[in-house]
């Protein structure tokens, strides 16, 4: 027998095809998915727009590092801010207090035409002028700033206020508040008496010291 035989029978046995399996093809969708997957990650490490995405370099979703200016300057605008906020909160302060120092001084000069008809009611009735004001009444009269009104009767040797020209403010008698400061002077031309709220030219004023 051929010594060839058994070779050639062995190399038929092993490299004779077996039965062929049928491959499973790929869905066209999985591939398009495939090939765009790998269009995006290129071999180099470059995103699609060119920039690098290697560790430390534009991190987080491809978004450009802040700028060192950015910062800063948004600091300047909250210091601008809160200039901007102190200054609107100053002048309405201020503008409240002025407000509300008109509306005290407006019920003071009310308050004083109040007790100047109850003093005129009381000469009517007793014939004289009222020694005090606990004539009237036994509370105190407060102005609008919590301190008494002041009453003083001329007739009776009550020591007059005088003007600008040092005349006598009143020929019967003086009624005032010494206003806000709760300071107040004979002489209306003393700096502590431009804010007394009094009655001047025995009734025809009735106002601020410091316009009399």
């Amino acid at each position: 027998m051929n010594r060839r035989a058994p070779l050639i029978l062995h190399y038929c046995l092993v490299t004779r095809p077996g039965p062929s399996v049928p491959v499973a093809k790929r869905p066209a969708a999985t591939e398009s998915a495939l090939a765009l997957e790998n269009n995006m990650k290129p071999a180099d490490n470059t995103l699609l727009d060119g920039r690098n995405a290697s560790f430390g370099e534009n991190r987080g979703l491809g978004k450009p590092a802040p700028l060192k200016g950015e910062a800063g300057f948004s600091m300047v605008e909250l210091m601008v801010t809160m200039v901007i906020v102190a200054i609107l909160a100053s002048v309405a302060i201020s503008s409240y207090a002025g407000i509300k120092q008109q509306v005290n001084q407006a019920r003071a000069m009310e308050e004083l035409r109040g007790i100047e008809q109850s003093i005129s009611s009381y000469v009517i009735e007793k014939g004289v002028l009222p020694d005090s004001l606990a004539d009237l009444r036994p509370a105190p009269f407060l102005d609008p700033w919590g301190n008494p009104v002041i009453y003083v009767n001329i007739a009776s040797g009550g020591m007059p206020r005088k003007d600008w020209a040092v005349n006598n403010l009143n020929s019967d008698y003086d009624l005032y508040s010494k206003g806000p400061d709760n300071l107040t002077h004979q002489m209306l031309s003393d700096s502590s008496s431009e804010d007394d709220v009094l009655r001047g030219s025995d009734g025809s004023y009735m106002g601020l010291g410091i316009n009399y």
